[in-house]
């Protein structure tokens, strides 16, 4: 088991309940909120594969609600872009030094969180054309770059979707379906160049129980708080980390 003190077995925890509620509560904004939060307690690399390894029984404890409800036309237009930005993303992870990473992540948290932040306020995402073959591969390219580096390529994903007029069920299927693939997958890469070890893969274990928790506590919340509040509460959390990060 990991040497971790009382506060970083704490921070394990809130990382393995936050995922599993904000998986099953909307299916994306792991990253872009807990991203930020570990990397005060771990190094980055290792933030970065213990929100990996938990996004894949999340998604995989969501399943049943999920199952069948995506769009296929778009899981196919974005997965192939998806698997060249996760390859793309890996391979930077291989040479950022710590602090460059932590730059960032930060970045791309802030960047992602306020874009949705505009969204919310103005009430309506804005207009995207329906999508071309190049352009879906492009949208997958920026999300699977976004998802090996700071765990938020499906954030990425939620506007994108949305101005496609997908109803919210199929637009939150449809992600969970491509993340449920590639997160095994980054997992599988993370495990090659040291970003998951057998630290990561123990805590995981250790946080499973609470990560249940989280979706059950997800599945409830689900039914009764407003989306709009929702969603501001988690992005004032997610710019309020992400901002730290940056003045480090």
């Amino acid at each position: 088991m990991p040497d971790f003190t009382w506060v970083e077995w704490g921070f394990v925890l809130a990382a393995a309940f936050c995922n599993g509620f904000l998986v099953r509560t909307f299916g994306a904004g792991v990253g872009l909120v807990i991203t930020p939060f570990l990397i005060f307690a771990f190094s980055p690399t290792f933030s970065l594969g213990l929100i990996a390894m938990f996004s894949c029984w999340s998604g995989l404890g969501s399943a049943p609600h999920f199952w069948g409800k995506w769009n296929l036309r778009y899981v196919f237009l974005l997965a192939p872009g998806i698997v060249v930005g996760l390859g793309l993303g890996v391979w930077l992870l291989t040479w950022l030094p710590g602090a460059g990473l932590k730059m960032l992540i930060g970045a791309i948290c802030f960047s992602l969180a306020a874009y949705q932040a505009l969204v919310e306020i103005r009430g309506r995402p804005f207009d995207i054309p329906p999508l071309p073959m190049w352009q879906g591969g492009g949208f997958g390219v920026m999300s699977g770059l976004c998802s090996a580096l700071a765990n938020s390529g499906a954030i990425f994903l939620t506007p994108v979707l949305i101005s496609q007029r997908l109803e919210k069920l199929t637009l939150v299927s449809t992600i969970w379906a491509l993340y449920a693939v590639m997160n095994p997958v980054k997992v599988v890469a993370f495990w090659q160049v040291s970003v998951v070890t057998w630290d990561t893969v123990w805590a995981t274990v250790a946080g499973l129980p609470v990560l249940w928790l989280g979706i059950k506590a997800g599945a409830w919340v689900q039914e009764r708080l407003s989306g709009r509040t929702f969603n501001l509460c988690v992005l004032s959390i997610a710019l309020g980390g992400s901002i730290r990060l940056l003045l480090v």
